[in-house]
């Protein structure tokens, strides 16, 4: 039995060792780093809402729109006045053309709106008028009117100044001035 003893151990010890090699803990495979993010889209930030416009009890409270009229004339043909901020931009125009006053002011718009008009007399009275203004030319509301508007004289009479409003706009707060006066007066002349 000695000659046996030796073989079995032979053969087990092998197997005893392989037995424990599979036991032993085999090293994880290395984990697949994750997919890199996607890189950000840049959205842009909203815009801010406009500030609110102030309100005023009474308009004539209300500060005066910052700019000044010109008078603009070419040979031969009526005045025509603009209403211009201190940077020169256009805020409103006044024009004589085909015997009518154009009376147009900045905005965009693609719908017909109430282009309204707000005076004050040296009696006291008050007059509000609306006229239909269209969307004319980029960035430009439009109310073709008669010369014989009585609007024009209560503009030109009115104690100082006048307001013009489109839905969606700010209020302009203009004087009333000479140049815009003599539009109405070359205008009408010419008709």
């Amino acid at each position: 039995m000695k000659s046996i003893k030796p073989i079995r151990y032979t053969i087990l010890a092998p197997l005893a060792v392989l037995s424990l090699a599979a036991c032993q803990q085999q090293a994880a495979p290395e984990p697949t780093p994750p997919p890199p993010p996607p890189p950000p889209v840049s959205t842009p930030a909203p815009a801010p809402a406009p500030a609110p416009s102030p309100t005023y009890d009474d308009w004539r409270d209300a500060p005066q729109t910052a700019g000044s009229w010109y008078s603009l004339k070419e040979a031969g043909r009526p005045a025509n006045a603009e209403f211009r901020t201190p940077g020169g931009d256009v805020l409103v125009e006044m024009r004589c053309r085909d015997r009518r006053i154009d009376v147009r002011r900045a905005g965009s718009g693609t719908a017909d709106l109430p282009m309204t008009f707000r005076t004050f007399q040296a009696d006291g009275e008050r007059t509000t008028d609306s006229r239909t203004a269209r969307p004319v030319r980029p960035l430009m509301y439009e109310a073709s009117l008669p010369p014989v508007d009585p609007l024009f004289d209560r503009i030109s009479f009115s104690r100082g100044r006048f307001t013009l409003e489109v839905p969606g706009l700010p209020t302009l707060y203009l004087p009333s001035r000479p140049e815009m006066a003599r539009v109405f007066q070359e205008c009408r002349a010419a008709s």
